[in-house]
């Protein structure tokens, strides 16, 4: 049996402890204020404890404006930074299933499982033409790991995952479908990093009989998660990959040098990464060991930036509004320009420019998650989405965008609201897969 392992490595420098109590908002409020006192040692005292009171305090700090000190502001830029990094680190960590020792009905179970970790699992059988029934389980879970505890239960109810649901019922979760005669059970198949579940899929060998130099293998890996999570990309940097066959010969990458980057969709729980190496020796009968370390963007807490009476900005200097700016942890967002479209009166334009101190490369050319963020005009409580957007800019820091609403009656009364992650911060994981039987 091929039984792979999986370690995760969360190493952060600094790293902050969430405390057991929520910070009370006057003693956050007292500490704010004694980042600007006069001696330097009660500033870094209270950078400090800001600092101890873990993640929770980040709704609490106020809004970087320049009306607060200049120091003031540096201080909290550093405790923002950390503490945004600190979160994302919580975030991927792995959520836990507890059930006492008893019968339970599927539906119950996977019931139970969205209320105790916050993630969706859908039965899709009925979409398959397969059986739907909702047979009685035998549980325990103890303070189990989501995945395993997911695993677990599958196996029991001869089910597996489905890679590809419908995204426009069930915006973000996993499906279930039933397992194929001659599947191995899923816990004999996954590894499991905290939030994550790791699966080697399949090998392909290539051997050109033309050019005995062009000799690879291919390694299918699976990078699944918890869909409570919204990854923005899964990198592998060759260079953090290293493997050896059973007789501890190394098995070199055959694009060294080369990061494998795989874009999230909206809505998806899982990617395929593959791996390529150069062929090893005929004698080879398996990898022994694969480790490599993943790098995942992961977005901080998505903020709401409204900016209200389009109306009067449009009007402004005939209609050209002039540009209003909100700041929010890492993120900036501008709103240059609201106007009506040059070749139908009818379409509003709202020109958004959008700038992140730190990126972690998350803005690059090839990424168009950004492009995802939702914006929307808001009246009277109601909400109207954006008919159509044009990108009229991309750098390593910043994205214009235009949105376009068909408003025939006007502006009036609305606000535009645009919904941004408040940092994008970039989480290591290491792996190690082992006993992986070669082609």
């Amino acid at each position: 049996m091929l039984v792979p392992t999986l370690l995760l490595w969360l190493c952060v420098a600094g790293q902050v402890e969430a405390p057991s109590q929520p910070p009370e908002k006057a003693a956050v409020e007292r500490l704010i204020g004694e980042l600007e006192a006069p001696e330097k040692a009660r500033r870094d005292e209270a950078e400090q404890q800001l600092l101890a009171l873990g993640p929770a305090v980040l709704d609490l700090l106020p809004e970087m404006t320049d009306q607060l000190p200049a120091e003031t502001r540096l201080r909290l830029g550093r405790i923002r930074a950390q503490l945004e990094k600190a979160r994302a680190e919580q975030s991927v960590q792995a959520s836990h299933v507890t059930l006492p020792k008893g019968a339970m009905r599927l539906s119950e179970v996977l019931q139970a499982f969205k209320q105790q970790t916050g993630n969706n699992v859908v039965d899709y059988r009925g979409r398959f033409g397969q059986a739907a029934g909702d047979p009685r389980l035998e549980v325990e879970f103890d303070h189990v790991p989501f995945w395993e505890a997911l695993d677990r239960l599958l196996d029991q109810a001869d089910l597996t995952t489905y890679a590809y649901p419908d995204l426009t019922d069930m915006p973000s979760g996993i499906a279930l479908v039933s397992r194929t005669e001659g599947q191995r059970p899923r816990l004999q198949r996954g590894a499991y990093a905290g939030a994550f579940r790791i699966e080697a899929v399949e090998f392909d060998a290539h051997r050109d009989l033309r050019d005995p130099a062009n000799q690879t293998l291919q390694l299918l890996v699976e990078v699944a998660w918890e869909p409570r999570l919204l990854p923005i990309v899964i990198m592998q940097p060759t260079e953090a990959v290293q493997a050896v066959d059973d007789q501890g010969r190394p098995i070199v990458p055959a694009d060294e040098g080369n990061e494998l980057e795989i874009p999230v969709n909206p809505g998806a729980s899982s990617v395929e990464l593959p791996l390529h190496f150069r062929l090893p020796p005929r004698d080879a009968q398996r990898i022994a060991s694969l480790r490599g370390r993943l790098s995942v963007l992961v977005p901080g807490k998505v903020e709401a930036f409204r900016f209200a009476k389009l109306d009067q900005l449009a009007r402004r200097d005939r209609g050209q509004a002039r540009k209003l700016e909100q700041k929010k942890a890492d993120v900036t967002v501008v709103l240059e320009r609201v106007a009506r479209a040059q070749d139908n009166p009818d379409i509003w334009e709202c020109h958004v420019r959008v700038l992140f101190d730190q990126t972690s490369g998350a803005l690059e050319s090839h990424r168009g998650w950004v492009l995802n963020n939702e914006a929307y005009l808001e009246r009277d409580k109601e909400r109207i989405p954006c008919g159509w957007l044009n990108t009229t800019l991309q750098t390593e820091t910043e994205v214009g965008v235009v949105y376009l609403f068909d408003m025939p009656g006007g502006l009036k009364g609305c606000t535009f609201v645009y919904m941004a992650p408040s940092a994008v911060v970039s989480v290591p994981i290491e792996y190690e897969l082992k006993d992986l039987e070669l082609p």
